[in-house]
């Protein structure tokens, strides 16, 4: 079993959600890194739009090679590591991307770890965001630049080629 929790965010409203995912003992990650890059310089989340939650320490990582082998990228994920998710909403001109944090109950010895942290921030969210008719959250900010200013809420970026394929 597997959670999520879909949202609408300004940029300070991310800022907000990852000031209380850090109050939580979460540290944002990057999605990919460089392998000859040191931590800090890597850690520039803000920069990332797929990024992790982890529930540990950065240097307590466990990251993969990314394919193909020799790229010198590096990968942390919740196969390997007590990692939630976390897909950040982005403003795109007078668009609203949604962004989500997901929680997976497997394997389950990290499930244990980031459960709690995941619950807690799907509980502030509900308390301090907008429920949208559409079940997604809406950022203070964000709701105000939907219903007011005019910008439009996607589920995808603009320009996202769906295709249908039979199985």
């Amino acid at each position: 079993m597997s959670a999520q929790i879909n949202f609408f965010a300004s940029e300070n409203d991310d800022r907000a959600l990852c000031a209380r995912a850090q109050e939580l003992g979460l540290w944002a990650i990057p999605s990919d890194w460089k392998q000859d890059e040191p931590w800090p310089k890597a850690l520039r989340p803000s920069e990332w739009r797929v990024c992790g939650l982890s529930a540990v320490e950065p240097s307590s990582l466990h990251p993969v090679e990314v394919l193909p082998r020799g790229s010198g990228w590096l990968r942390a994920g919740w196969a390997t590591d007590p990692v939630l998710e976390f897909v950040r909403s982005a403003v795109s001109g007078k668009d609203i991307v949604a962004g989500r944090i997901w929680w997976s109950d497997y394997p389950p010895e990290f499930a244990r770890q980031t459960k709690p942290p995941f619950q807690a921030l799907q509980k502030w969210i509900r308390k301090e965001w907008k429920r949208r008719e559409d079940g997604f959250y809406a950022g203070p900010e964000a709701d105000q630049l939907i219903a007011s200013v005019g910008y439009e809420p996607l589920y995808l970026p603009r320009g996202t080629v769906v295709e249908q394929i039979k199985l």
